[in-house]
């Protein structure tokens, strides 16, 4: 019997310098997802364009959304790029198209609205301005590149993204 447990108490003793390793790194902290509204309206002055200064790191991801009404209550956010196309809007005989989109980098974001309509043009519609031009709100999201090796998410879905990425967007920061 005290040979059996002393080479068991050999074999235990042989095990702990392969098990405690003090060169393994610790576990990475935690990486969150960056939420912010930024709302602003475009217009000549600004070049129909949305700018917003933004701290990020050479690998981030940044997704944009545009408020796009409400469904009882709730915002509607559509994934932009994104494109609408209308009738004759500015009476140019030609069907017309809005495009929203956007460029970012480390230092910021740049949202900007073109296509086909002339925004200028004295008979686009006062309507037109404020449904698609004036006060708009846009949603920002700020992933890091590496998050943890989960499956991919349907970026067009915003709530199947804040869900992934574990976003209280109760608390979002306005810009």
């Amino acid at each position: 019997m005290k040979k059996l447990f002393s080479f068991l108490f050999i074999g235990l003793l042989a095990t702990i310098p392969f098990s405690c390793n003090d060169d393994d790194p610790p576990p990475p902290e935690p990486i969150y997802a960056v939420v912010r509204d930024i709302t602003g309206s475009f217009n000549n002055g600004n070049g129909y364009t949305i700018s917003q200064g933004l701290v990020l790191n050479n690998s981030d991801v940044v997704l944009v959304y545009r408020k796009d009404g409400t469904d009882g209550g709730n915002p509607i956010w559509r994934l932009i790029p994104d494109t609408w196309y209308f009738g004759d809007v500015d009476l140019d005989g030609f069907d017309d198209e809005l495009d929203y989109s956007f460029d970012f980098t480390i230092n910021d974001v740049l949202i900007y609205a073109g296509g086909t309509i002339n925004f200028n043009d004295a008979d686009v519609p006062a309507s037109f301005k404020d449904d698609y031009l004036n006060n708009q709100t846009f949603r920002v999201i700020l992933i890091p590149a590496f998050f943890d090796g989960k499956p991919a998410v349907d970026y067009n879905d915003y709530n199947a993204v804040i869900k992934y990425y574990n976003i209280d967007d109760s608390k979002v920061q306005k810009l």
